[in-house]
């Protein structure tokens, strides 16, 4: 049965969500886009926009909406919005989908769960573990048997060396670099640009070189 995929969100990263679920479609994925819930926006590439959350639960009731996944990014309320949306969207009976686009290199025994978004050119190399509703976004790099926790956001170009730990709603930034080992804790964020050479506490933000 194809998905009917509701995006949360009607800016900038949900046009990207909805570009990737586009070329997976193209590459043969059963599933089309319903439209974006958001109280304001545009339609895009014809694109509708459905209504705000409150139209979820009718949406999905009448079959026009079977699948969500959030695109709101980091930088839009942050992973407590992004949480709420999946929240709400799961009380209205819709089912998480991953959108991983076709020029993403996923390796063997990678496990990403389900409402994540993997980018263009992203890597997720053997043995990860990618949790529910976490962004790895353009260019991110995760290497081999990390663990990346819930809604947690791989911003552009960073990196994760191996056996990494990224807590659950933690912000890697912009281009930032973590050594092989490493934890970053939950609701943490990881500068842009930074270089984590050390664990990072829970709620800590840390930038620079080394990150402090």
């Amino acid at each position: 049965m194809t998905a009917q995929v509701a995006i949360l969100g009607a800016g900038g990263h949900a046009r990207v969500v909805a570009d990737i679920l586009m070329s997976m479609a193209g590459k043969g994925a059963d599933l089309t886009i319903a439209g974006f819930i958001a109280p304001e926006g545009d339609a895009w590439l014809d694109i509708p926009l459905l209504g705000d959350d409150a139209a979820l639960a009718g949406l999905v009731s009448s079959g026009a909406v079977s699948h969500f996944i959030v695109g709101v990014g980091s930088t839009c309320g942050g992973q407590p919005l992004r949480r709420r949306l999946a929240s709400i969207a799961a009380d209205a009976g819709a089912l998480p989908i991953s959108a991983i686009h076709p020029a993403a290199v996923i390796g063997r025994e990678v496990v990403i769960l389900p409402g994540t978004a993997v980018m263009a050119l992203a890597a997720v190399n053997a043995g990860s573990r990618i949790g529910r509703h976490v962004i790895v976004n353009t260019g991110a790099c995760i290497d081999h048997d990390a663990v990346v926790g819930d809604f947690a956001h791989l911003a552009p170009r960073s990196v994760l060396s191996g056996n990494v730990r990224v807590g659950n709603n933690a912000l890697v930034g912009v281009g930032a670099c973590v050594r092989q080992g490493i934890s970053i804790g939950s609701d943490a964020t990881l500068g842009a640009g930074a270089v984590a050479v050390s664990d990072i506490a829970d709620g800590v933000t840390a930038k620079g070189i080394p990150a402090r």
